[in-house]
């Protein structure tokens, strides 16, 4: 009896100390996961990064599912998994997520080629078909496993406290600061590829209030940016899957001028929607 009641005083403790830190302990989750899968990672599938598989990825959802399930278990778990779900997306928001950054990226690979090469060049593929589709299935999973932290519990979480705009500003930045590796390249790199993902994240923070919170579009945009960086730069900078295993690679001001064109397309983009999230203060329509 008393070891019952000890265990419900500490899980009773655990919950307060979640529901009145979830961002905080969201943070620290994330933090520990990604460095405890990511040395498993790293030691049992060091070749996974070339095929866009890297398990670390996953280590937002994880947190989230930890921190949503301290406070409201199985129900909790549930409806946060819900919102990535297929069934309750929609077809005419979906296709924007795959047109949407498609074309910006596009439009960013035509300006490098012009820019840094002086000519035209459609992109060249050295994969097997096979390759590409187990790239775009990792892609896909990897895409789930972050969508799931970031746009299903982050925004949400902030989005109590801030408008939408605001909101997925600071959703970008805790994006941004996700991928801090980036930093070997530089810190004008990592800058510009920081106003990038924020970008990426007002983009997406408008898909999902258009889908009243659906994480299924943020995910297919997500896949669909990785993907079109793979399709369309993979043979024209640098490897920096080989950044994962520590070796150093050359030209990386190509991925400066890369950012930079990244910056400035996709915040055109972003200040066509801008408008749509000012003012806007909740996207917990469904919740």
């Amino acid at each position: 009896m008393k070891e019952n009641k000890r265990t419900a005083g500490i899980a009773g403790f655990m919950k307060r100390i979640v529901t009145k830190y979830p961002v905080i302990l969201f943070a620290f989750f994330t933090i520990l996961l990604v460095a405890i899968i990511g040395l498993l990672n790293m030691e049992l599938f060091p070749s996974s990064f070339k095929y866009a598989l890297m398990f670390p990825q996953w280590a937002p959802a994880l947190a989230a599912i930890i921190v949503v399930g301290i406070t409201n278990g199985k129900t909790g778990i549930f409806s946060l998994l819900q919102k990535v779900s297929i069934k309750n997306s929609s077809v005419k928001w979906v296709f924007a997520a795959v047109v949407i950054p498609a074309i910006c990226c596009t439009l960013s690979y035509i300006a490098l080629m012009l820019t840094e090469f002086g000519q035209l060049a459609m992109p060249t593929f050295t994969r097997s078909i096979g390759i590409y589709a187990i790239c775009l299935f990792a892609t896909l999973f990897g895409s789930y496993g972050e969508e799931i932290g970031w746009r299903g519990f982050l925004l949400p979480q902030f989005n109590k406290r801030y408008s939408l705009f605001v909101s997925g500003v600071i959703v970008g930045l805790f994006w941004a600061l996700w991928h801090v590796n980036l930093l070997q390249l530089g810190l004008l790199t990592f800058g510009l590829y920081a106003l990038t993902v924020v970008s990426f994240s007002i983009l997406i923070t408008w898909l999902c209030y258009k889908t009243k919170n659906n994480v299924f579009v943020a995910v297919i945009f997500h896949t669909v940016i990785n993907m079109c960086s793979l399709l369309l730069f993979e043979n024209v900078l640098p490897d920096l899957s080989q950044m994962q295993t520590g070796i150093q690679i050359d030209n990386v001001y190509l991925y400066t001028i890369l950012y930079g064109i990244y910056a400035i397309v996709f915040a055109i983009a972003s200040v066509f929607v801008v408008k749509n999230l000012l003012g806007k203060r909740t996207i917990h329509q469904i919740e």
